[in-house]
């Protein structure tokens, strides 16, 4: 149903675009000035919408309707088949006593050395003054 629907309206987008680039005033009627190019936005749009109808159809596979027939299966004929168990290998977890962590020794006080930041020495800089000729 939907792919219908999106071919339909992608014959009438490109039906839509042919006329508004001929003749925008024809397609874009309730306009004072149309433009080619609004023609040509309102084009791209429908074919977005067009193209995501088409998709999300085929997607689906087309859902039943009125006219179409889908074969249902009886339940009661089908026989359900039993489950198979499959061996599955389990690792072996041995069993360990937890133990306690030795304690460390905490560090004693220590005072860490002045740091002591020195600046270089620097020439204060004297601006060279251009020799007149």
């Amino acid at each position: 149903m939907l792919t219908t629907a999106a071919l339909n309206l992608g014959l009438l987008t490109i039906l839509f675009f042919i006329i508004g680039m001929i003749k925008p005033q024809w397609s874009l009627f309730f306009m004072d000035k149309p433009s080619r190019f609004i023609v040509l936005m309102v084009t791209t749009v429908l074919t977005m919408v067009a193209f995501t109808m088409f998709g999300e159809g085929h997607r689906q596979g087309g859902t039943p309707n009125q006219w179409t027939k889908v074969p249902v299966a009886d339940a009661a004929k089908v026989e359900a088949k039993p489950l198979a168990t499959v061996p599955v290998p389990v690792p072996e977890i041995q069993a360990t006593v937890p133990t306690i962590a030795p304690q460390i020794a905490a560090p004693t006080s220590v005072t860490p050395a002045p740091i002591t930041v020195t600046a270089p020495a620097v020439a204060p800089a004297t601006p060279e003054v251009p020799a007149k000729k």
